[in-house]
């Protein structure tokens, strides 16, 4: 059993993850019939970053549920800790 159902995909040249799209295994609520999505992922520098989800919700109440999530302009940034910067803490 896993989180989702569904397909990865990854990049042949590096093995970085491309997409993934499936749905989820378990329902989070009662409200949630269904959720179908499709992240896609792009390498910044080293690591992969989400840059679209879409998402699909079949719910009880009010029917189909779309959301459209866009991440951009991913940048790094210096670690404050090793800046000298005071770093929060929680």
């Amino acid at each position: 059993m896993g989180l989702f159902k569904g397909r990865i995909y990854l990049d042949i040249r590096t093995g970085s993850l491309v997409r993934a799209e499936g749905s989820m295994f378990k329902s989070p609520s009662f409200f949630i019939k269904k959720i179908d999505f499709v992240p896609d992922y792009e390498s910044v520098g080293s690591f992969n970053f989400p840059v679209h989800i879409h998402s699909e919700a079949s719910t009880r109440l009010i029917g189909c549920a779309i959301v459209d999530i866009y991440h951009r302009n991913y940048q790094p940034v210096a670690n404050a800790a090793k800046a000298g910067q005071q770093v929060p803490t929680f």
